[in-house]
């Protein structure tokens, strides 16, 4: 008579102490470790000083800012835009754990920090982007600029209903009718508000790096906006955008037309066009492709449909996103350059 079979059985009552080592289940080359690395570079001291709880001061202390700016970095960059995925991600992704190293989190406290700290965002983007040119890895004299379209999780109603329709359009009655009254007491005002905008403009451009070469895709930037540029930049900026195509199979008067329409345009547009016609001009305009692959990225990983609401939250999440973009460009670039 065969004997009975023994196996070992599920004993879910049994209580156990599980000893994990994070440090050891997480490979040495890990993205993760990246993310990390990163973050131990950044001046926080900003989010620090924002925490309430002090010692030797009753409160409850929270979670280390440092361990939740890296653990939303890490979330982007694989595609992970919820706070309540990222919760339960913490608890039982390696990768996602060794992040948190204990910390304990929840997704309200996640949701909060990942759009609580825009300005902050906007610093360390710029910061990120300076290091990468102190070190010689990029270069701001080609600017390659590529527009997409987001969806987003707006109302359909947002802009229909009676009562915003009327807050709206009293609003805009309010800015009319202070408008009007500034002309009357003052018909200069305006010409000197117009005149003190452009010379800030000419006065950013000028403290900033402005490039050498800007590449922007077709109807773009209209003529105007090239000779304003130009205009700004004391002519140290070279628009790179294809000409809009024209027919030559019309009525002679219409090419005269044309020709003398041109002729009184501005230098700058005159030099754009003429750039644009040699190969050379076209060659540099060919490197404005690689950009869409970024934007073809972003979407990839969460950026295509944005589930926040309110520009505030939105600015955020396109930081974020913009923030982990550089992290892992940073990191390529100085792997390649070692």
């Amino acid at each position: 008579m065969t004997s009975k079979a023994r196996f070992v059985r599920a004993d879910r009552f049994q209580t156990r102490w599980d000893f994990i080592d994070l440090e050891a289940l997480l490979p040495s080359d890990h993205r993760a470790r990246v993310v990390w690395e990163f973050v131990e570079t950044l001046d926080l001291s900003a989010f620090y000083d924002a925490i309430k709880a002090r010692e030797g001061e009753p409160g409850r202390p929270p979670p280390d800012p440092a361990v939740l700016l890296a653990l939303w970095l890490y979330a982007t960059i694989e595609g992970v835009g919820s706070a309540r995925q990222l919760a339960r991600l913490a608890q039982g992704d390696v990768a996602y754990r060794w992040i948190a190293g204990g910390v304990p989190l929840n997704y309200h406290g996640l949701a909060d920090f990942r759009v609580a700290h825009m300005e902050l965002l906007d610093r360390l983007l710029s910061e990120s982007v300076t290091a990468l040119i102190a070190e010689g890895l990029v270069s701001l004299t080609e600017i390659a600029v590529d527009g997409t379209k987001v969806r987003a999780n707006a109302s359909r109603e947002s802009f229909k209903t009676g009562s915003k329709l009327e807050r709206t359009g009293a609003a805009g009655d309010e800015r009319l009718a202070a408008l009007k009254a500034e002309i009357e007491s003052d018909p200069e005002a305006s010409a000197r508000r117009k005149r003190s905008a452009q010379k800030r403009a000419a006065r950013d451009v000028k403290e900033r790096a402005a490039p050498e070469k800007l590449l922007v895709d077709t109807h773009y930037a209209t003529s105007q906006d090239i000779a304003a540029l130009a205009e700004h930049a004391a002519g140290t900026v070279k628009v790179f955008a294809p000409t809009p195509t024209e027919r030559n199979d019309v009525k002679p008067a219409t090419l005269a037309k044309r020709a003398k329409q041109r002729a009184r345009e501005p230098e700058s547009v005159k030099e754009w066009r003429s750039r644009m016609e040699t190969p050379a001009g076209r060659e540099v305009y060919g490197l404005r492709k690689l950009i869409e692959r970024i934007n073809a990225n972003l979407k990839n990983h969460g950026f295509g449909f944005l589930y926040v609401r309110g520009l505030i939250k939105v600015k955020a999440v396109a930081l974020w996103h913009a923030l982990a973009n550089n992290l892992m460009a940073a990191h390529r670039l100085r792997s390649k350059a070692a």
